[in-house]
């Protein structure tokens, strides 16, 4: 067992750093994996069955989230308890396994939905050990956070790759991932966190109600954020076709990480603008606030420099010469990237000071505008498409705003 009282919380940097190191790792090696599942197999049949896993899984990954890591990193008062926590995490993850069941049932083949039975086994266990997570950014040691997310992304590949290569079965594999995602959960990650808070098990199911009842519209917001820049997509291959919607999917892979980046800057300094709001420090409140809008506008301005010097080359680089000529569509994406960023910073910053009403409306919002700059799509195809969603986001983040302002001015005072 860790006796954490050796340990000091790490200062925002560090905490900062080790999330970014984390993160980027564990996201390069799952994406990895989707290569390797196409250098190991004969054909592209089981490329195509894992994409459409993924593809599953992430209709669903939202209700097993319920929204939770961000409440748990902002909970200062000790509302819930560690065990609390993640029994809520077990109950969650329950009922998006037995709706993502039903829908695969109905919608893919039975080959199909075994395999995205076991995917979404090894993907629940590594949401689960979120719930660890999260204990340790309250408790300012995201190091144990990174070096976790290092440890699941490369034994994911060392053991997709050893797994996958002897036995060409998608299903082999994945149970066995799900036990090395269960066993860095328990041997590392869990020691550590316990370190923190004792673990007991179990929450009572008035309180499990009122968490469901409570993070629903939230949780439904979410989804519709996460809609409001689908939706002109799905419009773009209506209208245009599959190729259109293909080449622009491709342009806009690339510049995802950027939005990620964003996220980065941020996400460590959530539990720390809990602190400062319920401690009526507006100072520091202040100074989070700069760094977190500081940070995402440098990185919109690096972006940009590195699309004008090497954008071309990597797009060619990744997907052939015939993406010569898409390049133009690179620059509107890096400001979606950024501003999609600053709303969900918003959003998530709303949630950590228990301003629900303002997530909720925020992502109402980001799609009756999504919904309303639908004819930017028509005009500009491609580039109407990130049009409507910078259009959404900028609606979204506006409307937040407003809830910020006045939910600040009145608890400062």
């Amino acid at each position: 067992m860790i006796n954490q009282s050796n340990y000091e919380p790490l200062s925002i940097r560090a905490n900062m750093a080790w999330n970014a190191i984390g993160s980027i790792v564990n996201l390069g090696c799952q994406w990895l994996i989707s290569i390797l599942v196409v250098r190991l197999s004969t054909g592209f049949d089981d490329a195509g069955l894992y994409s459409l896993a993924v593809a599953i899984f992430g209709v669903f990954s939202p209700i097993s989230q319920y929204r939770m890591y961000t409440i748990q990193i902002s909970d200062t008062t000790g509302e819930n308890s560690l065990g609390e926590y993640l029994s809520f995490r077990l109950l969650t993850n329950a009922i998006a396994f037995v709706l993502l069941i039903v829908y695969a049932v109905m919608t893919v083949s039975p080959y199909a939905v075994l395999i995205t039975i076991v995917y979404s086994i090894y993907r629940l266990l590594a949401l689960t050990i979120d719930v660890f997570h999260a204990c340790d950014q309250s408790n300012h040691r995201m190091d144990f956070i990174g070096k976790s997310l290092i440890l699941q992304g490369l034994l994911s590949v060392i053991g997709f790759s050893t797994f996958y290569y002897f036995s060409h079965n998608l299903v082999v594999t994945f149970i066995l991932l799900a036990f090395l995602m269960a066993a860095i959960g328990v041997i590392y990650d869990y020691p550590r966190t316990t370190a923190f808070e004792h673990l007991k098990l179990g929450i009572s199911w008035s309180k499990a109600r009122h968490l469901l009842i409570c993070y629903f519209p939230i949780v439904i917001a979410a989804v519709a954020a996460s809609s409001a820049a689908s939706l002109p997509r799905q419009i773009l291959a209506s209208h245009f076709g599959d190729s259109y919607l293909g080449i622009y999917a491709s342009a806009a892979a690339p510049v995802a990480i950027i939005q990620m980046g964003a996220s980065y800057i941020y996400n460590p300094l959530l539990s720390y603008f809990a602190e400062s709001y319920n401690d009526k420090n507006d100072q520091m409140f202040r100074s989070l606030m700069f760094r977190c809008i500081a940070g995402m506008t440098c990185v919109c301005f690096v972006s940009m420099l590195g699309v004008t010097c090497l954008g071309e080359k990597v797009l060619v680089l990744l997907y052939g010469t015939q993406m010569h000529d898409y390049v133009y569509l690179l620059y509107p994406l890096i400001v979606l990237a950024v501003l999609t960023g600053f709303m969900w910073f918003m959003n998530d910053l709303l949630i950590s000071i228990r301003v629900f009403r303002g997530a909720f409306c925020g992502s109402v919002i980001a799609i009756i505008a999504s919904v309303v700059a639908f004819p930017l799509i028509l005009v500009f195809d491609m580039n109407g498409v990130t049009f409507v969603c910078i259009a959404s986001a900028l609606a979204s983040v506006a409307g937040m705003a407003v809830f910020l302002l006045v939910a600040l001015r009145s608890h400062f005072v």
